[in-house]
């Protein structure tokens, strides 16, 4: 009986040191709250950009940022005036962290603007994108960033403005 105390005694030692020894591996869960913005040069110039799409703008908590999209697929949606359009994008803070997502969207005319005579060939006409995110990888303070959410996406005139609203998960 005695051997087998020592034992078990042993054991619960063991096990114990294990616990106190392992390393807490907690990850933070917080809301993401981003809005981009970018014109198209009739009023302001644009950004050089080498993606698709570039705007400027703001992460919240974080501070300034660019936003780099690069459309993957741009399919008419039958029967509609609508396309589903998918992308890959980068989020680049002013320290150069680095936050990747894949979006998937749709986006339409607003209103009966495609409709409106000449929309297919006058300049601004309304359109709305409303998609959801999922980040895919992330650097710096993003560093083994997950998450996701949804964004709306609104172009009209020489402005484009996307607002992003989801969850972020940091080791």
């Amino acid at each position: 009986m005695r051997k087998f105390l020592i034992i078990v005694s042993g054991v619960l030692c063991a096990g114990l040191l294990a616990v106190v020894a392992a390393p807490a591996s907690a990850s933070t869960t917080s809301s993401l709250q981003a809005t981009f913005q970018r014109h198209f040069g009739a009023g302001v110039a644009p950004l050089p950009c080498d993606a698709d799409i570039c705007g400027t703008g703001t992460v919240a908590g974080y501070g300034e940022a660019t936003n780099s999209t690069t459309i993957t697929s741009y399919t008419h949606i039958p029967g509609t005036d609508c396309f589903a359009v998918t992308a890959t994008a980068t989020i680049t803070l002013s320290d150069g962290s680095t936050l990747t997502y894949e979006a998937s969207a749709t986006r339409c005319p607003v209103g009966n603007s495609g409709n409106a005579p000449g929309s297919a060939v006058s300049y601004g006409n309304p359109i709305s994108a409303t998609g959801t995110f999922t980040i895919t990888d992330g650097t710096g303070v993003f560093a083994g960033a997950s998450g996701s959410g949804t964004f709306v996406d609104y172009f009209a005139g020489d402005v484009e403005v996307a607002e992003f609203n989801g969850t972020i998960t940091l080791p």
